[in-house]
């Protein structure tokens, strides 16, 4: 059975919230048969206490928070810049906490290639969060742990997805003054269990090498594309280099075909914010005076409530900046008005993982992409051939 009885079951973001406040254990998060992971009730353990449905963050939405300032940002540290995928703004802010004493909860890819919340306590930690993860990340019992950590008197910074810090907020049901919360702008999130197919069905009986996975790159692709899949070994060696345009994962996330089913009917995808900052990449931005300092790579920060304003103020000597205007952030941006459309390949991608599994669905949802995704693979394998078409515009925005 399914936890959340109120909603569908499609709306379950699985934020994690009703797990961690159900007191008799009696919740599983388990794959269901299109490969998403949703909580389920253990019958035989269940208390009826409902408190999974009391911390359901569907059942109880959060407050929303209108934007008060909308900047555009990017870190002056140049080896911050580098290893992050956009301006280093949520590196600069949990650096910021845990040299303050505090504790940073965020996501961070494991040795086995899962996404998952983890605890940062000290700077090495929080290094390890950084770079984007275009994969639905697991809270596991981290909700407790904030809990606990805030119990103790302890700064939390709390950094996800806007459904998750919503599930957060669900869970905890008390406003604590020392908790500081970050969204980040969703586009959308494939289950773990897509990415980890794909990527066994890339590497075959190599999979056991693969120890971290990469998923931007601040040096562009030769095609000047920088959504890079690189897979890495233990010693940190590069094992596959995949760009956008050839990795059947990468293009249906980018397109939005293979996200789970709640991403359609997001109810955060809106200009009014769960957070006290959100961040994204400011697509679109415009001010060449501003774009000559650093011409990639630029961080849109909205601050929504005071405390956001107190945690860029923590930071902002180590930033460049300038005031932008909220309609710019959203123009380039429309998960900040919209969530994404369950469009046709959507549709045929949640029905074929059922049916045929999710490797299958990711090359066969768009037949057309995953044809011209062929093409170009030949074409990359071939350098000279490729250096020769990259010369040609209208081919290299083809490529």
């Amino acid at each position: 059975m399914v936890v959340n009885e109120i909603c569908d079951k499609s709306f379950c973001t699985a934020c994690y919230s009703c797990y961690n406040s159900c007191s008799a254990n009696c919740i599983e998060m388990k794959l269901d048969e299109d490969g998403s992971i949703r909580p389920h009730i253990d019958s035989d353990r269940c208390i009826g206490c409902a408190q999974c449905q009391k911390h359901c963050p569907v059942n109880n939405m959060p407050e929303f928070n209108s934007v008060k300032r909308t900047v555009a940002a990017f870190s002056k540290n140049a080896d911050i810049n580098k290893s992050s995928t956009s301006g280093g703004i949520a590196t600069l802010l949990s650096l910021d906490a845990v040299r303050k004493g505090g504790i940073v909860f965020s996501s961070r890819i494991t040795d086995e290639l899962s996404v998952e919340m983890n605890r940062c306590d000290n700077e090495s930690d929080v290094l390890l969060s950084q770079g984007s993860k275009y994969v639905h990340s697991h809270v596991n019992d981290s909700f407790r742990k904030i809990k606990n950590d805030l119990e103790s008197g302890k700064e939390i910074l709390a950094i996800s997805t806007p459904c998750q810090i919503s599930g957060l907020k669900a869970f905890l049901q008390k406003n604590y003054e020392k908790l500081y919360t970050v969204d980040i702008i969703c586009h959308g999130t494939p289950d773990q269990n897509t990415f980890l197919e794909y990527t066994k069905n890339e590497f075959k009986d190599e999979i056991s090498r693969v120890c971290d996975v990469k998923f931007r790159d601040s040096t562009p692709f030769i095609t000047g594309i920088n959504y890079i899949l690189e897979y890495f070994d233990k010693d940190k060696k590069l094992l596959k280099y995949l760009p956008v345009r050839i990795s059947s994962y990468y293009w249906c996330f980018l397109y939005g075909y293979s996200f789970r089913e709640n991403c359609y009917h997001c109810m955060y995808a809106k200009k009014d914010r769960v957070s006290d900052i959100t961040l994204g990449d400011f697509w679109g931005f415009d001010d060449k005076k501003f774009m000559k300092k650093k011409n990639s790579g630029i961080s849109l920060v909205l601050i929504n409530t005071e405390k956001g304003q107190q945690l860029f103020d923590r930071i902002k000597a180590n930033l460049e900046y300038t005031e932008s205007r909220l309609d710019k952030a959203i123009a380039g941006n429309h998960h900040l008005s919209a969530p994404e459309k369950f469009g046709v390949e959507a549709q045929l991608f949640k029905k074929l993982s059922t049916e045929k599994g999710v490797v299958y669905a990711l090359e066969h949802c768009d037949e057309k992409t995953y044809k011209l995704s062929k093409i170009r693979k030949f074409v990359y394998n071939h350098k000279a051939l490729l250096g020769f078409l990259v010369k040609i515009p209208i081919i290299k925005e083809k490529l």
